[in-house]
């Protein structure tokens, strides 16, 4: 997953693929997720939907969403069929640049 924030206008840009899966396996979803106590939170928005191994597009995060993002609170999650209850998740940081 690649991401771009506009911290001006809360545009959050993302280019997500995935590789390396089993043939029998399947991508159910990428999520962006709060956390919350180290367990994954409501869902933000999905990057990548049900069979989709790829997806390049954009979202604009308003209030409470851009708050987390700063904070620190926001995780991509990865779901497949072989793993519905998450493969793993990865913390959004954001760079000097961003």
């Amino acid at each position: 997953v690649k991401l771009t924030y506009d911290r001006t206008t809360g545009e959050l840009r993302y280019a997500a693929s995935t590789s390396g899966l089993p043939a029998t396996d399947a991508v159910l979803a990428l999520t962006l997720q709060r956390s919350i106590d180290e367990k994954p939170g409501p869902i933000v928005t999905h990057l990548l939907a049900p069979n989709q191994p790829a997806a390049t597009s954009a979202v604009v995060l308003r209030g409470r969403d851009r708050e987390d993002l700063v904070a620190g609170r926001l995780y991509l999650h990865f779901y497949t069929q072989g793993a519905p209850l998450g493969v793993g998740r990865a913390k959004l940081e954001l760079g000097s640049r961003n």
